[in-house]
């Protein structure tokens, strides 16, 4: 695990997922959401996550076309998005078919997991509406306490203007992340171009935003 400096604004979500990594390395699975409006650092803060997590197996979803490495239930699995039942509940109480790809979801994190004799870290950045269900079931599979794996799986979706957002029922952690303050939008622009704007230039471009 290589700590680094924190996202400006973000410590408390950074010490979170760097727990995560810790006791997944000791064998202990999780998954978390993070979501705000965009530009509030949900991409910055999954990228500090990956880069911390050395000797992880990564895997981000939805995989890419042609990508032959990575195990085809996937692919598969965001092919059948329309076609899924309710996710929710009990395994008994789920359509057949559904439950029949999550226990294939298990099987794949855990394949995955003893292939690379290492964690598995999955994401789906930018989750939509329509790929909530499958969110859902990939959230079920890592929490199932039969995994037999170390897993993470982070996933971020976009919240509305209007501040309403998507509501998932498996009992996972969230981040809501506001946006910087004027004193927190100093801080990044010092650490990424090594200055601060004029105040007043800082305070209209804070506002503008």
């Amino acid at each position: 695990l290589h700590s680094a400096s924190p996202p400006v604004g973000l410590g408390r979500e950074s010490a979170h997922l760097e727990k995560m990594i810790t006791d997944a390395v000791n064998g202990h699975s999780a998954v978390t959401g993070i979501h705000g409006l965009p530009g509030t650092g949900k991409s910055h803060l999954v990228e500090t996550l990956v880069a911390q997590a050395v000797g992880f197996t990564v895997v981000r979803l939805p995989v890419e076309p042609g990508d032959t490495l990575t195990d085809p239930v996937w692919t598969q699995a965001f092919d059948r998005i329309g076609a899924l039942g309710p996710v929710y509940g009990a395994p008994e109480d789920r359509d057949p078919k559904t439950e029949q790809l999550r226990r294939s979801l298990i099987s794949a994190i855990r394949a995955t997991g003893r292939r690379s004799a290492a964690p598995v870290l999955l994401v789906l950045e930018d989750c939509t509406a329509a790929q909530q269900p499958l969110a859902e079931l990939i959230a079920s599979a890592v929490l199932d306490p039969e995994l037999g794996a170390s897993a993470i799986f982070v996933l971020t979706w976009r919240d509305n203007p209007d501040g309403s957002t998507l509501s998932f029922h498996e009992p996972f952690a969230r981040h809501r992340l506001r946006p910087l303050t004027l004193e927190q939008s100093a801080e990044y622009l010092a650490r990424r171009i090594g200055t601060v704007p004029d105040v007043s230039v800082l305070a209209e471009l804070w506002r503008s935003t």
